[in-house]
Order: structure tokens, then sequence, then C-alpha cells
């Protein structure tokens, strides 16, 4: 059976959430980037501002499918690339039986 992970590493911890959608893994994901990042309403100065990150809250993400949940999760991942101390990936796998 396929599943899918979200794997991360946090100051040197590993975490791994499994989900049975691609969906559920990516949603996980961009959670968790954005928690990282502290992206909430009072990250962004004004609304303007707000629009040139890319999507992010709950309800823009929850509409969204597969693909462009991956496009949404490589935009915020970019921007921890030069932090050392994160990093996460989606990866599917097999359940082994």
């Amino acid at each position: 059976m396929n599943i899918w992970t979200f794997v991360c590493r946090y100051d040197g911890e590993l975490s791994v959430s499994t989900h049975f959608t691609q969906k559920g893994a990516l949603l996980v994901a961009i959670g968790d980037v954005l928690d990282y990042l502290g992206i909430t309403e009072d990250y962004f100065d004004d609304r303007d501002d707000e629009k040139e990150y890319p999507p992010w809250t709950e309800e823009q993400l929850a509409e969204m499918n597969s693909e462009q949940l991956i496009k949404v999760y490589h935009m915020w991942s970019e921007r921890t690339w030069d932090h050392f101390n994160y990093e996460s990936e989606v990866i599917q796998t097999k359940v082994a039986g």
C-alpha cells in the first residue's frame, strides 16, 4: 500500500508523520514550514504585503489539489534553504508487509 510521509529535521531532531494521501502530507508539511517561519496574520505589515507571499491560510490551502500544494510547499520551503537547522521533505513510500 502506498503512503506519504512528511519528514522533518529541526535542530538535529527528526520527526516523521505518515498519511494516506499526498494532499494530507503536503498540508502538514506546509503547516510545519509556516510554523517554523512564524507566518501568521501578524507577520504581514499590511494586506498588500501579504499578496507577495504564497498562499498560507488553512482555507486557501484546503481548496487546493495536490499539484497546487506541491508548488506552494516548494515556494515556502525555498525560504528555509539557508537555514541549516531546518529541513523537510514529503516522500512517497510503501507499507512493508
